[in-house]
């Protein structure tokens, strides 16, 4: 939203209006101006209809503060650059220091400022918007949670700083893999592990294959370790995979051999069928892996 919105502002909804047709208009008492815009209010215009899957999902609520990415409307009132993703809450808190030189470092201090919100939800929403931020300028913030915040607090914040690249945390989103933990939803967890690119993650992604119940978990990690990673060293745990319990495990850990070795005994025919072509492929991989692999990628010590 940062890199798509002319108009950026955080402010509290002061009230609301709603006509006959569903169009609703959102006035807001201006807290920070980020981008585009100057004045103590703005109005955004609003669909207040039922939504409908991926639209309309905004329906401002007076006294409510939020972070909005907005451009410019009819009749001097502004609109949402996206209908479900223009606008996402946040704390009322804002960094009391000087004005910081541009969007990303204003919005890096005003969240963290946040994080001393008392509204345990307020806080939560920092933490949030810290990692949605994907930028390494939050971590100081984020440790800071994870070295002493709510376990609540602690594991949104490992969620964050995951999104912001660290690698140093992922001895602890093993922990909440092993632990089910509920607070964040493990798919967007094991998502993120998908996106590692940095080879210092080798170690933490392996752990994460090896012990963690969630399939999406060991399918991603495999990804990362595969596609991004061409992580040889990684190869025994791969292989070990080609005979997971769940079939999209199988068929990540597949693919994964491939992009490693390029052998033609781990490389399905296009097009394939799945489990037909699947199932043989696998056995073959393992075979190969068994009686040749070994000793061609000997596992770095």
């Amino acid at each position: 939203m940062i890199t798509r919105a002319p108009l950026i502002f955080t402010g509290v909804v002061a009230d609301v209006s709603v006509d006959r047709r569903f169009k609703g208009n959102a006035r807001i008492r201006v807290t920070r101006w980020y981008r585009g815009g100057t004045g103590p209010e703005a109005v955004v215009n609003f669909w207040a209809g039922a939504s409908v899957s991926g639209h309309s999902c905004i329906y401002p609520k007076p006294g409510s503060p939020m972070l909005v990415f907005a451009t410019a409307g009819k009749r001097g009132h502004l609109d949402f650059v996206d209908d479900c993703f223009g606008a996402v809450s946040v704390s009322r808190l804002l960094s009391p220091g000087a004005t910081q030189p541009d969007v990303l470092s204003q919005m890096v201090a005003d969240f963290s400022a946040g994080l001393a919100d008392p509204d345990l939800q307020s806080r939560l929403f920092s933490i949030q918007r810290l990692g949605g931020l994907k930028s390494r300028l939050t971590l100081l913030a984020l440790h800071g949670v994870i070295e002493h915040g709510a376990p609540v607090e602690q594991n949104w914040a490992t969620y964050a700083a995951l999104r912001s690249g660290d690698t140093t945390v992922l001895p602890r989103v093993c922990e909440m893999f092993v632990r089910g933990q509920k607070d964040v939803p493990a798919f967007d967890v094991a998502w993120e592990l998908s996106q590692l690119k940095d080879r210092a993650a080798t170690l933490g992604l392996v752990q994460i294959l090896e012990t963690a119940s969630d399939a999406d978990a060991r399918k991603y990690a495999i990804e990362a370790l595969g596609r991004n990673l061409k992580a040889s060293e990684a190869l025994p745990a791969i292989a070990a995979a080609l005979s997971d319990a769940d079939a999209g495990v199988r068929f990540y850990a597949l693919n994964a051999m491939r992009e490693i070795t390029g052998k033609s005994e781990c490389t399905l025919s296009v097009p394939f069928r799945v489990p037909n072509d699947l199932e043989p492929k696998l056995r073959e991989c393992a075979r190969w892996w068994n009686e040749a692999g070994k000793l061609e990628f000997p596992e770095k010590r």
